[in-house]
């Protein structure tokens, strides 16, 4: 983990984004999350942010902190992640969104930014970084750019420019704000602006930002403030109606447009506001100062303190247009009159705050009431907010009707209700003819819905966990409905005809488990995404063909699918899940017809026995047959070239058709499990991009082909628990692996001499080889030097419960001095250990727990966490080795082993196991700490915040490990500033080269 800390304004998310854009490419995944010091919707939300992007899955859902931080911990172990924290401003959302560094895959990078350092030391982040302020020179250019569009002053300005180098101090943000304010400005503008600038930032940085808003229009500023307030950090689609309903849309449009010129606010890639905390704070300012001692007179109220005094004593007035209050622990009393006295309100957000009490009033001005668990059980009698544009009451438990009879909502075009779970029923609705959303997801008391004839508008119709919805009404009165989701509608039997809403693309029903037939599907032939998932009830599909642009479709879990119906009618179909069919025995031929496939997945399919003889899918990528009854597997066509992933896990399959070699773009290869399986292909090698074969748990597997000419793309193999009894001579073709697995293989006598010619291999696992006496003899290997290469990146090894004789000397002809970091040698014979452990200076755990005839240990490299129980013979002589001048430490055991086989995921159809204490896992080793020693020459300047051990030997406790320990390097000293250019003038001149990282 590496950390970056400075003042505001000064460029650290500038940084960040330009480390994120120069090496996210070298990563199998990554999350930028921007920043989370003003995340609104609290570390729930954040976590299911990150979690989301690292996954690629959309629907993942957090509930809790709890839960996100059990998922973050399961679910990204065997990923390579590049993860940006921004603007971390408490060490609990460090705590909630890195439990551990551990958490994430081998080769992963945390970064860090913060305003304060203390969050940094407290989660014992390796490395951190301080930004300095720009030298003059830098800060001459940046200004530059920005007043006059290009590096330098033009003639007759330099001397003006040096003065507001000099107000600037150095500050990015000041130097950004003040250029776009004086670019195309006259001499005399900008003696004026100098001359009101009193002082550097750090004494008077509000007011250096101020010249902007003061130049602003007063439609402009009251933008402005309302942006500072409230809209920062949403989306421009949720915000710009809103406005529209305060501003005239040309005002709020061109307003948007000036204030980005101007540098006071960013429309970000993803479409959202993005305002420095520092010019939101000089906004909030401005508005602070209309009423410094009575927020009632205010226009806008946003701190906790201050909503709490003016909604609990009555103190709000006509002044007040907006309140906001996010994430409060406490709770706030209402009463009947406290919003009584606030008649222009138009903007309310309250989200996470604890209420009780009724009010009897709401203003009819509002536009957005944005208003989280409400105590409300009814909206006052009275409320006609015709200009309302979002409702939002949503996990407001009290409510049970939102009012009666017909409303006049013209302007509203969003509502979410979404878990009002003691909602019953919904009043008419058609005063909203321009509703565009409505979320009901989890009203798990709603019956009913009324007539939706009165809302032609609605997109999008979120259904979703409404136990208690048994039937719908007649649908032909939302024909532009585009997304329909009724997932988890437990009570729901059947669906009305949907013929008539021609533009629906998503329709999910996963978990509708009464539901036992659909309509016909004819009259929506824009449907892209059909979700029936979970659907344990229903027995038959209708005809597909009425659906030719259906893109997903998703049947997992259909249990009672006794067959599919023909696919020739959906041409266009990417995505096939099949997975957990019990009752499918075959797959039809016409799966031939889906040539624009990309993925098909029929794992868990335990009573499938018939596969198409041959497969010619053009398109496809990934195919997942896994746990069932098939025999065979299909011959591979011709045209199946852009096949990357094959699982066929837990078949009877005995062995693979030959055009298997065919798939020339072959990258992972899954045989888990296939225990009827006796031989691979002879000409494996032919698949020229493979990169991990798994053959794990293949217990009939004897041999391991002949690889006759050099593999450069293998990575990982694993044969795991197979019945292979020896490796060829010819492994040393494999030139490229790196981990090779050949744990429990019980009939393993003997391993070639060659396996020494593995110059890539960094993982080997040979555990529980209970028949392999003997590790190899060297042959020597030479590089150009001349000098003996024996894995040399060898960083993991794994020798325990094999049967190894009276000694380890092989050791002393592995070249690994630099690399190696986990040697396991539990459960052996040898009665000593060479002398030569003392030489691998990156060992970090020896395990020789169960070595009953060990005598001695020899000397051994500093930091080294060493396993010794059950050494009966060793224990009577541990007292020898604190007298070698080492620093030891008694304690019990914490070394988790690495798992093989979670260092690569093939697929992920079925549930991970938990694991065994002998399994290894890189996921905890010292391998999770590659981060701050990878990311060192990254930063220059980084500190080091490391410190020194002091560990003392007790007699008297029980010696189950030796922590050895040397004292660690001193601390390295910053260095000067960073540089940039334009919008990303932060330059990578401090970064390292694509090779360092």
């Amino acid at each position: 983990m590496v950390g970056i800390w400075g003042t505001g304004g000064i460029g650290k998310t500038t940084i960040a984004k330009a480390v994120f854009n120069s090496i996210c490419h070298k990563f199998e995944t990554s999350c930028f999350l921007a920043d989370v010091r003003s995340n609104s919707n609290g570390l729930a939300q954040l976590q299911k942010r990150l979690l989301r992007d690292v996954l690629r899955d959309s629907n993942l859902k957090v509930s809790s902190v709890d839960q996100g931080i059990s998922f973050i911990k399961e679910r990204m172990q065997n990923k390579k992640v590049l993860l940006i924290l921004d603007d971390v401003s408490h060490s609990s959302q460090l705590k909630n969104l890195v439990p551990s560094p551990y958490c994430f895959g081998p080769g992963s990078r945390i970064l860090i930014t913060t305003r304060d350092k203390r969050w940094l030391i407290a989660h014992e982040v390796n490395e951190v970084y301080e930004v300095k302020m720009l030298e003059d020179r830098h800060a001459l250019e940046l200004f530059s750019l920005h007043a006059f569009k290009r590096n330098e002053p033009p003639s007759g300005y330099l001397e003006l420019t040096q003065h507001v180098i000099h107000y600037a101090q150095g500050l990015p943000l000041a130097l950004i704000v003040l250029g776009s304010h004086l670019f195309s400005r006259s001499t005399e503008e900008w003696k004026a602006t100098i001359g009101s600038c009193k002082g550097g930032p750090h004494a008077d940085i509000q007011k250096v930002l101020k010249l902007s808003y003061d130049a602003l229009g007063q439609d402009l500023k009251e933008l402005f403030l309302d942006i500072a307030c409230f809209f920062k950090g949403e989306h421009v689609a949720h915000v710009k109606p809103i406005l529209e309903a305060c501003y005239d849309q040309k005002t709020m449009v061109i307003g948007i447009a000036q204030l980005q010129e101007k540098a006071l606010i960013r429309i970000d890639k993803d479409d959202h506001i993005w305002m420095h905390d520092l010019i939101e704070e000089m906004g909030k300012d401005i508005v602070y100062q209309e009423s410094p001692d009575e927020p009632g007179k205010r226009s806008r109220v946003w701190s906790e303190e201050d909503v709490d005094y003016v909604l609990t004593n009555n103190t709000g007035t006509n002044k007040v247009i907006g309140i906001q209050v996010l994430l409060r622990s406490s709770t706030i009393s209402l009463n009947a009159k406290s919003f009584s006295k606030m008649k222009n309100l138009r903007y309310i957000s309250m989200r996470g705050t604890s209420f009780f009490g009724d009010i009897d009033y709401l203003s009819n001005q509002l536009r957005w009431l944005d208003w989280q668990e409400c105590s409300l059980q009814c909206f006052p009698s009275d409320f006609q907010a015709n200009k309302l544009v979002n409702l939002d009451i949503s996990w407001s438990h009290e409510i049970t009707r939102l009012w009666e009879g017909r409303k006049n909502f013209s302007r509203l075009t969003c509502m979410n209700l979404c878990h009002c779970t003691s909602l019953k029923k919904l009043p008419d609705l058609s005063g909203i003819p321009n509703l565009k959303e409505l979320d009901l997801s989890g009203c798990e008391s709603l019956k009913e819905l009324p007539d939706l004839s009165g809302i032609p508008n609605l997109k999008k119709l979120d259904l979703s966990g409404c136990e208690s919805l048994k039937k719908l009404p007649d649908l032909s009165g939302i024909r532009n409905l585009i997304e329909f989701d009724l997932s988890g509608c437990e009570s729901l039997k059947k669906l009305p005809d949907i013929s008539g809403i021609p533009n629906l693309k998503v329709l999910d029903l996963s978990g509708c488990e009464s539901l036992k037939k659909l309509p016909n599907l004819s009259g929506i032939p824009n449907l892209k995404e059909l979700d029936l998932s979970g659907c344990e009830s229903l027995k038959k599909l209708p005809n597909l063909s009425g659906i030719p642009n259906l893109e997903g479709l998703n049947l997992s879990g259909c249990v009672s699918l006794k067959e599919l119906p023909d696919f020739c009618g959906i041409p266009n179909l990417k995505e096939l899940e099949l997975y957990e069919c019990i009752g499918l025995v075959e797959i039809p031929d016409s799966i031939r017809f889906l040539n624009k496939l990309v993925t098909l997945n029929v794992g868990g399919c335990s009573n499938l026995i018939m596969f198409p003889r041959k497969i010619n899918l053009k398109s496809v990528e990934t195919i997942s047959i896994s746990y069932c009854k098939l025999e065979e597997f299909s011959e591979v066509g011709e045209e199946m070239g852009f096949l990357r992933k094959l699982v066929i896990r837990g078949t009877c399959i005995k062995e693979l058709h030959p055009s298997i070699t065919r798939l020339i773009r072959l990258e992972n290869l899954d045989l888990r499990d296939s225990q009827n399986l006796t031989t691979l292909p002879y000409n494996i090698y032919e698949l020229h991009n493979l990169k991990a074969l798994d053959a794990s748990g293949c217990s009939k597997l004897a041999t391991f082909p002949k690889i006759s000419v050099k593999m450069d793309f293998l990575r990982q193999l694993y044969l795991k628990g197979s019945d292979i009894r020896e490796l060829d001579e010819s492994i040393e073709n494999l030139i490229g692996l790196e981990y090779l697995d050949l744990t429990d293989c019980k009939n393993l006598t003997a391993l070639p001499c060659s396996i020494y010619g593995l110059q890539n291999l960094q993982f080997l696992f040979l555990g529980e080889c209970s028949k392999l006496v003997r590790f190899p003899t060297n042959t020597k290997i030479l590089n150009v030097d001349g000098c003996s290469l024996s894995l040399p990146k060898l960083e993991k090894l794994c020798l325990g419960g094999c049967s190894l004789l009276s000694d380890c000397d092989f050791l002393t002809t592995l070249d690994c001095w630099e690399t190696l970091e986990w040697l396991n040698l539990s459960r052996n014979n040898f009665v000593s250990l060479p002398a030569c452990l003392t030489k691998f200076v990156k060992l970090r755990y020896l395990y020789l727990s169960g070595c009953t005839r060990l005598r001695g240990i020899p000397e051994l490299p500093p930091n080294v966490e060493v396993d010794t129980r059950g050494c009966e013979l060793l224990e009577e002589r541990l007292s020898t080795l604190t007298n070698r001048g080492a620093v030891i430490e008694a304690a019990s055991p914490s070394i988790e082993e690495p798992t093989s086989s979670s260092w690569l995921s093939l697929s992920s159809e079925t549930p991970k196991r938990r694991r065994t204490a002998e399994e290894p896992t890189p996921m905890n080793s010292p391998k999770r700490q590659l981060l701050a020693a990878s990311m060192v020459p990254m930063f220059h300047s980084a500190h080091h915040s490391t410190t020194t051990p002091q560990l003392q030997h007790q007699a008297e406790e029980p010696t189950d490990l030796l922590r050895l320990s040397l004292n660690s390097s001193e601390p390295t000293k910053p260095r000067g500033p960073v540089k940039g250019d334009q919008d990303q003038w932060l330059s990578l001149s401090v970064l390292p080269s694509t090779s360092e990282l």
